[in-house]
């Protein structure tokens, strides 16, 4: 419990990206949305066994456009002043701390149904859902430039 405390301190002490983020366009925003999502993926992935492989999948799948989205998502980092490595340790201890709030076989029945929802479907219809899923898209709190 301690460790926790320790951790959640902590990730309160680091500034966010939005805190000095200037606005990204549709692209910068799919690729940080992106992010977000194969962040959870993977931290779902390594809390429960059973969803390595289906991670894997997903990566695969998806793969050309991954490395799409991480060179997006390198530039606006940026431009936006920031460290590429900082943000992503931000984001994954975001999802960490989302898998801490349930029981572990609640959370890792909610990931594959994730896993679920998103493995039929291709890379456009992906990220389409991506933008109707608040618990995504409001996780990096970036806006997009009008």
């Amino acid at each position: 419990m301690r460790l926790r405390q320790s951790v959640f301190a902590l990730m309160l002490a680091v500034p966010t990206l939005a805190q000095a983020a200037p606005c990204a366009s549709r692209a910068e925003m799919d690729a940080l949305d992106m992010r977000v999502l194969q962040t959870d993926l993977m931290v779902a992935a390594l809390a429960c066994p059973n969803l390595r492989q289906p991670y894997g999948q997903f990566v695969e799948k998806h793969r050309s456009h991954l490395v799409e989205h991480t060179s997006t998502l390198k530039r606006y980092i940026k431009r936006a002043g920031q460290e590429v490595n900082q943000f992503i340790t931000e984001m994954s201890n975001q999802s960490s701390n989302i898998s801490l709030r349930l029981p572990e076989s609640a959370y890792c029945q909610r990931a594959q149904l994730l896993f679920g929802e998103i493995y039929s479907q291709e890379h456009a219809q992906l990220l389409d859902s991506l933008i109707q899923t608040p618990n995504i898209t409001g996780r990096h709190k970036v806006t997009m430039c009008q």
